[in-house]
Formats: C-alpha cells, structure tokens, sequence
C-alpha cells in the first residue's frame, strides 16, 4: 500500500485553512499563531516535494 504524501499535506492545508478561520472567529490568537506557522511548513513542503517511485 502506497501513501501520497502530497495528497496528504495537500489535505491538512486545507483542514488549516478552516481552523484558522475558525479561531479567527473565536479570537484565540495562540491557536492561529501555531496553525499560521504548521501552514507556512506544509506550504514549504508542498513546494519541495518531489515523488519517489
């Protein structure tokens, strides 16, 4: 069984995405700070991904 990192991160992005959101909504600055930066890795990872077959 093969696991797509890509599709991975690619669906945490998107579960950040709401969070931040939603503790924007709720005005928890510590919760967005941490998501804010877990966002920024996943995009860097993204961008250097490279697929091993």
């Amino acid at each position: 069984m093969k696991v797509d990192f890509e599709e991975v991160f690619r669906d945490r992005l998107d579960q950040v995405k709401k969070d931040i959101r939603r503790a924007n909504k709720k005005r928890d600055w510590e919760t967005k700070r941490s998501l804010v930066k877990e966002k920024k890795d996943l995009e860097a990872k993204l961008k250097n991904y490279e697929p091993k077959e």
